[in-house]
């Protein structure tokens, strides 16, 4: 319909074209009011074509819109298809080493990155994650599959130069931030990465460990003959950290499914996540302190992604009320108190944490109290809106930042590489 009012314009203009043109030729006699009279009818009939072309136009055009629409949708459809057969692992795959690749790529995208096994599993695995994850109880394999392709890949990311050699390397795992977030968390190790051969695994590691394997041979190859591992979580206190832990077989129970364990020449140390670390208590204070007008009339809300399991999320909330109680004394602010949404457990679970938390804020709106809120999230590509949606129509401040933005981020990955170090 567009179109056709679009043509509208021409049309009439023609029209009060052809209508001077007859009204002139009827002035006339002879051959110019014959001439006249002809010249006007193709006028009218133009603009009658005019008219005639927006219609087929407003039909046939929306009908090329609508293949486009649909073009765009299967384009968006083999791509996902495509993604799906690269990450598809052979029976007998292996990790394929970065430091395998020749000179002329190796310093070129994505010759950093290693991909390594997908989301294409069996149906015995998808009964056994029902079994674990709660979320997944009432799911179908498709369904499943689709949360975990969404979850994205599991990848190494070597970060320092190929020609650096030392005896000591640093293995960095993130849960996964997909892009840009992998590269901007990527990008801030690159000082780290000139002192000590860096590598990052990125995934959630749900079902392999191929990744993390490389990266520890790309180390080992690159001269480490000691490895610290630094996982990059919020708190130990979730079926990631056990997973990781089970995999360099500092537990005999996974996280979710049992995977190959990492094996290395090099001693391997596995330090802690950042928890309630000072470094921590500070990035809450000084975010706390960014959205502060006046401290004795707020309170703070410090809000975590949480675990599934109860015991879990217990000591989550207890690790959370010392954080909120560091803010509250050291900021001056009238009361803190820690949440823990349980971000992936069932529908009914997540939502009456939120409803306590609504209601916390409620009550402090309620007595004249705005409220500010502040995550230990990692990334800024975490559930920041989620968190925003939910909170809706309450007093509060919130600058969704995640953990990795502050300069204590990497203050505190420095201090576990010290540590290590100092340990021998």
């Amino acid at each position: 319909m567009i179109m056709f009012f679009f043509s509208l314009i021409p049309a009439t203009i023609l029209a009060v074209v052809g209508y001077f043109i007859l009204y002139a030729s009827q002035k006339s006699d002879g051959k110019t009011a014959a001439f006249g009279k002809f010249l006007s009818f193709w006028v009218f009939l133009l603009a009658a074509l005019v008219i005639l072309g927006g219609v087929a136009g407003s039909i046939f055009g929306f009908r090329h819109m609508d293949g486009m629409r649909h073009k765009d949708g299967m384009s968006r459809y083999w791509q996902y298809r495509e993604q799906r057969r690269d990450m598809t692992p052979t029976p007998d795959a292996t990790p394929q080493s970065r430091m395998n690749q020749t000179p002329s790529t190796a310093g070129e995208p994505p010759a950093n990155v290693t991909m390594m096994a997908g989301h294409d599993h069996t149906k015995a695995q998808y009964d056994a994650l029902r079994e674990i994850i709660d979320l997944y109880k009432d799911f179908s394999d498709d369904e499943i599959a689709f949360s975990m392709v969404q979850m994205g890949p599991n990848y190494e990311s070597y970060v320092s130069d190929e020609l650096l050699r030392g005896n000591v390397g640093v293995l960095l795992l993130a849960h996964g931030f997909r892009e840009p977030g992998d590269s901007a968390f990527r990008d801030k190790f690159r000082v780290i990465s000139k002192t000590f051969p860096t590598a990052i695994g990125f995934g959630m590691s749900m079902m392999t460990s191929e990744h993390i394997q490389a990266a520890v041979d790309d180390l080992t190859a690159a001269g480490a003959k000691k490895i610290i591992v630094i996982p990059t979580l919020s708190s130990p206190y979730n079926t990631q950290m056990r997973q990781w832990e089970y995999m360099f077989s500092l537990r005999d129970d996974a996280g979710y499914l049992e995977t190959p364990r990492i094996t290395s020449t090099a001693e391997i140390d596995v330090t802690t996540p950042m928890s309630d670390d000072p470094l921590v208590a500070e990035i809450l204070l000084d975010e706390a302190k960014f959205s502060s007008v006046d401290p004795a009339n707020e309170v703070v809300a410090v809000i975590s992604h949480g675990p599934s399991g109860k015991a879990d999320n217990d000591a989550t909330l207890a690790m959370l009320g010392r954080l909120a109680a560091s803010v509250r004394d050291e900021g001056g602010f009238t009361d803190s108190k820690g949440f823990s949404l349980q971000n992936d457990s069932p529908p009914p679970v997540r939502q009456a944490n939120i409803q306590n938390l609504r209601n916390w804020i409620s009550n402090a709106n309620a007595q004249g109290k705005s409220a500010i809120i502040v995550t230990n999230l990692i990334s800024v590509r975490s559930i920041q809106s989620q968190i925003k949606t939910a909170l809706k129509g309450l007093d509060f401040t919130f600058n969704a930042t995640g953990m990795t933005e502050h300069p204590n981020f990497i203050k505190w990955v420095e201090e576990k590489i010290d540590e290590e170090l100092a340990e021998g």
